[in-house]
C-alpha cells in the first residue's frame, strides 16, 4: 500500500480511535477482571497456543487443558500473536492494539477498493466509515481472535486483485504475491481453503484473453505454488502425524455440532441443543479416537453428519436456508450493554429469533427484554440497522448483477456476491454475526451501492 491520503488518514484514524475507545470503556468498566474480559472463550485458547509459541516454540503441550486447539487451529493466528508478544511484550493488550491498526488499514482498503471499482464517492467512503464506526465489527476487533487478521489479509488479497486488474498488470510477480496472502490467510481460518480453486478459475477468467494457454497456465501455477507455500507444510506435517491431508479437524466438527447436531434437536423437538448433543454423543463417542477434536475423528464426524442430514434432506434444507437468514439479519447490538457492563444478565438460551420462531418458543425471549431495557433498545436499534443494510445490500446486488453495463464493475460485483454467498451457507443453521464478519465489508460496499442507486433517483441527489 502506498501512502495514505487526507481522507483515508482521516478513516483510519477513526477506525483506529473507535477501538480505542472501546477498550478504554472496557478497562474502566472491567476494572481487575479486565484479564477475565479479554482473554473469554476463544481467545484464551489462542493466547496460550501463542504463549507456547513464544517461549517453548511449539504450538501445545500435550495433555494440557488447551490440547483441543492443538486439533482444531491451524497456526496462522497463533504465529501472528506469538510474533506480537516476542517482538513487544507478553501483555496481550499489545495484539489488540495491533488489530486496531489493522482495522484501521481495513477501512482504508475498504475505501480503495470502492475506488478501484469506480464506485460513486458515497459508496467507498460511507462503506469505510460505517466500518470504522459499526459497534460488532469494533467490539471484535478488542477480542483476541482470529477475525481481525483474517480480514485485513482477505481484504489486502481483494485489494491487488483488484488493481492488477485496473492497472491490467498480470506480471507472473503479482500472481505469486496473490497467492502468498491467500495462502497465509487459510493458515489463519481454514474457511478459505475450498474458495483457493474458485480464485484460481477467477484469475483465468481475467487473463485467459490476454495470454495464450501456456502463459496462463504458468500464471495458475504460480499462484497456486505461492499459496502451498505456506499450506502444503502444514498438510503434511497433518499427514505425518495424525495421517491426514486435512488443515484441522474443523471441517468435520463443524458439519457433526453446527449442521447436524441442532438439525436433529428441531427434528425432535428438543429446545436446548445441548440436550440433543449429549443424546448424539452417546453414539458417536465408541467411535472416536483419542481427543474427540483429533484428526483422526475428522471422517467419523462426517460420517455420522451426513447421515443425520440425509435422513431428511428436503427438511433439512428449509431448516437450513431458514437459520441462514440470521446470517444476514444477527447483529449482536443486544450484546453491547452487557459487554459495556451496563448489565450482567445474558439472553436464554437458544435465543435465535428463526430457531424460536421455527419451535414456537418465543415468549421467553419477549419474558427476557420486557425486564431488561437497555438490551432491549440495543436489540430494536441493531435490528432497524440491519434491516436498512439488507435492503439496499438487495437493491445493490439487483442493480450491480443485473443493470451495471460496466463489465469490469459487475465481475467484482460478482465476487462478492459469491464471497458472501459461499460464506451465508457455510455457516449453517448456527449461523450468527460473528460468522458474517470476514465478508462485512463487502456487504457495506454493496448496500451503500444499493443506497447510491436508490438516492439517484432522486433530483435532488442526482444533480447536487
Amino acid at each position: 500500500m502506498n501512502r495514505l491520503n487526507k481522507r483515508e488518514g482521516g478513516l483510519f484514524l477513526l477506525a483506529v480511535i473507535a477501538r480505542l475507545f472501546f477498550l478504554w470503556v472496557l478497562i474502566i468498566k472491567a476494572g481487575e477482571k479486565l484479564l477475565d474480559v479479554v482473554l473469554k472463550g476463544d481467545a484464551f485458547g489462542y493466547y496460550n497456543l501463542a504463549l507456547n509459541l513464544r517461549y517453548l516454540f511449539t504450538l501445545i503441550i500435550p495433555e494440557t487443558t488447551f490440547f483441543s486447539d492443538y486439533f482444531l487451529r491451524s497456526p496462522g493466528y497463533p504465529i501472528f500473536l506469538a510474533t506480537i508478544l516476542y517482538t513487544f511484550a507478553k501483555s496481550p493488550f499489545a495484539i489488540i492494539i495491533f488489530q486496531a491498526i489493522f482495522s484501521g488499514l481495513s477501512a482504508v482498503l475498504i475505501y480503495r477498493i470502492a475506488r478501484l471499482m469506480n464506485l460513486p464517492g458515497l459508496v467507498g467512503m460511507g462503506s469505510a466509515l460505517f466500518f470504522s464506526v459499526e459497534p460488532i465489527m469494533v467490539i471484535t476487533s478488542n477480542s483476541i481472535l482470529s477475525e481481525t487478521l483474517f480480514l485485513f489479509l482477505l481484504l489486502l488479497f481483494i485489494y491487488f486483485l483488484f488493481r492488477s486488474v485496473q492497472k491490467n498488470d498480470f506480471r507472473k510477480k503479482n500472481f505469486l504475491i496473490l497467492g502468498l496472502l491467500l495462502g497465509f490467510n487459510i493458515l489463519v481460518r481454514p474457511i478459505l481453503y475450498p474458495l483457493l480453486l474458485l480464485f484460481a478459475l477467477f484469475l483465468v477468467y481475467l487473463v485467459y484473453k490476454r495470454f495464450t494457454v501456456v502463459q496462463t497456465g504458468l500464471r495458475m501455477l504460480i499462484f497456486l505454488a505461492g499459496a502451498y507455500i505456506f499450506i502444503f507444510p502444514w498438510l503434511l506435517r497433518n499427514k505425518l502425524v495424525f495421517d491426514s491431508w486435512s488443515i484441522s479437524s474443523i471441517s468435520g466438527v463443524h458439519l457433526y455440532y453446527s449442521y447436524a447436531v441442532p438439525f436433529y434437536a428441531y427434528q425432535h423437538d428438543i429446545i436446548n441443543k445441548d440436550l440433543a448433543e449429549k443424546e448424539l454423543d452417546q453414539k458417536i463417542k465408541p467411535q472416536l479416537v483419542g481427543n474427540r477434536y483429533d484428526l483422526r475423528n475428522n471422517n467419523t464426524y462426517k460420517k455420522f453428519g451426513r447421515e443425520i442430514i440425509l435422513s431428511d434432506p428436503l427438511k433439512y434444507g428449509f431448516f437450513h436456508l431458514a437459520n441462514t437468514t440470521s446470517f444476514f439479519m444477527s447483529n449482536g447490538y443486544r450484546n453491547i450493554p452487557r459487554e459495556l457492563g451496563f448489565t450482567v444478565k445474558s439472553p436464554p438460551l437458544n435465543y435465535s429469533f428463526i430457531r424460536l420462531l421455527l419451535t414456537g418458543k418465543i415468549s421467553g425471549l419477549l419474558e427476557f427484554f420486557k425486564n431488561n431495557k437497555f438490551q432491549f433498545a440495543a436489540f430494536i436499534i441493531g435490528n432497524l440497522t440491519w434491516l436498512l443494510i439488507n435492503l439496499f445490500l438487495i437493491v445493490g446486488v439487483i442493480k450491480g448483477f443485473l443493470f451495471e453495463p460496466d463489465k469490469a464493475k459487475k465481475t467484482f460485483i460478482t465476487l462478492f456476491i459469491l464471497l458472501i454467498g459461499y460464506f451465508a451457507i457455510t455457516a449453517g443453521p448456527e449461523a450468527y454475526y460473528k460468522m458474517r464478519f470476514p465478508v462485512n465489508p463487502f456487504i457495506f460496499i454493496l448496500a451503500f451501492y444499493g443506497l447510491e442507486r436508490f438516492l439517484s433517483r432522486f433530483p435532488a441527489y442526482a444533480n447536487r
